[in-house]
């Protein structure tokens, strides 16, 4: 695998892709929409969008995984993305989260459970790692949803920057690929 771009996957109704320079203006839209942002810290300007797709294509270089654009593979539209990336929660520091974002009216279509089986599946193939987990704001029920639709096990609540955020765990399904 070259360690500098990400893999392209694809799914029954998906693409999951490395960022273009054409995801520009839907992630910017995305994440300007209050209610896709309502559980991730507030709404994001165009700037911190253009930044991000940046961190998205370095952090594939450092690290050989990270974050996947999601297109729909019938009209190439910009449906979100999926992410595997280092958890950045107290007591969790070593290990991997997958998460995702979808825009709005994407939602309640199954979009964020197939896109994060596929990252899961190439993950567990490909990432030396034991579990992934997924760390959610514990209101976001949506969330939460996928999680048990991925068939994780919840772990823990825990105090995250003032609100609650829950831990939901999955781990390698046996034959999933060597630890080499």
């Amino acid at each position: 695998m070259n360690r500098h771009v990400s893999p392209t996957l694809t799914t029954e109704r998906l693409i999951l892709r490395g960022f273009v320079d054409d995801d520009l203006e839907p992630l910017a839209v995305m994440n300007a929409d209050p209610e896709v942002m309502r559980y991730l810290g507030g709404v994001r300007s165009r700037e911190w969008s253009a930044a991000s797709i940046d961190r998205c294509r370095s952090q594939w270089g450092k690290l050989g995984f990270g974050r996947f654009a999601i297109e729909d593979n019938v009209n190439g539209e910009f449906v979100g993305w999926v992410t595997l990336e280092p958890v950045e929660l107290d007591g969790y520091v070593d290990d991997l989260e997958i998460g995702w974002r979808l825009v709005r009216a994407r939602w309640g279509r199954g979009l964020a459970t197939e896109a994060a089986i596929a990252v899961l599946t190439w993950a567990f193939a490909t990432v030396p790692v034991d579990r992934i987990l997924a760390v959610a704001d514990a209101e976001n029920a949506p969330s939460v949803s996928v999680m048990r639709r991925l068939g994780m096990v919840h772990l823990a609540d825990v105090p995250d920057d003032g609100r609650i955020s829950t831990v939901w765990a999955t781990s390698r399904p046996l034959g999933a690929g060597a630890l080499d």
